[in-house]
């Protein structure tokens, strides 16, 4: 899973829709610790973290984080064009 999320960072910066600075290494870590510590949250159980409303808003969080203003206009783009009641990015 690492290896995915490395080189998505990667194919996004080559895109020109990544932060160029972003650390690919740190951010893969990072986002990959959060995803295998969901079972063991105490604070949000797990169904929560899992269903659709929450899944979306932990994504576009995600993707603000390590998107560059190019990248922020096409995600603001997904978001209206998908515009249901519930943001849904992921589809």
């Amino acid at each position: 899973m690492f290896k995915t999320i490395s080189e998505n960072l990667k194919k996004g910066k080559k895109e020109g829709i990544y932060r160029e600075e972003l650390d690919e290494e740190i951010i893969s870590l990072l986002h990959l610790s959060r995803i295998e510590r969901v079972p063991e949250d105490k604070v949000i159980p797990v169904y929560e973290y899992i269903s659709p409303r929450s899944c979306n808003e932990i994504f576009e969080y995600h993707i603000r984080g390590i998107a560059n203003e190019k990248g922020i206009v096409y995600l603001e783009k997904k978001l209206q064009t998908n515009q249901t009641g519930i943001k849904t990015i992921i589809s």
